[in-house]
């Protein structure tokens, strides 16, 4: 009974060790562009994560303030070539180059930092 209890162990920790792991992530980079559409959609150009990245719409009624907040630290981040920190709970850090013209929504775009 020993032995199967250690073999069902042994399997788990294997099986755990092989499979992707998707949880919340972070990718880094400076601001080189940032732009609006006349759909009120905010874009930025992140290097190293996105090239003309569509990140959320200004006037969205539910997150709005939050895409103001988002588009004045772009704003300052580009001005000061300061890095800013983006938070993805789809995928994974290996994920962080995300290419052009794609929406952070479908990535679980969650949090935004500017870093000193």
């Amino acid at each position: 009974m020993k032995l199967k209890n250690f073999i069902a162990v042994i399997s788990l920790a294997a099986a755990s060790m092989s499979a992707p792991v998707l949880a919340n992530y972070s990718c880094k980079g400076k601001v080189s562009s940032v732009s609006l559409g006349a759909n009120s959609r905010l874009y930025a150009s992140i290097d190293g994560v996105v090239s003309n990245g569509g990140i959320c719409f200004l006037n969205d009624s539910a997150k709005g303030e939050f895409c103001h907040a988002v588009y004045s630290s772009l704003l300052v981040a580009l001005s000061a070539q300061k890095e800013v920190v983006v938070y993805f709970s789809k995928g994974t850090a290996a994920d962080c180059n995300k290419g052009s013209w794609v929406t952070f929504e479908d990535h679980g775009f969650y949090h935004f930092s500017l870093k000193k």
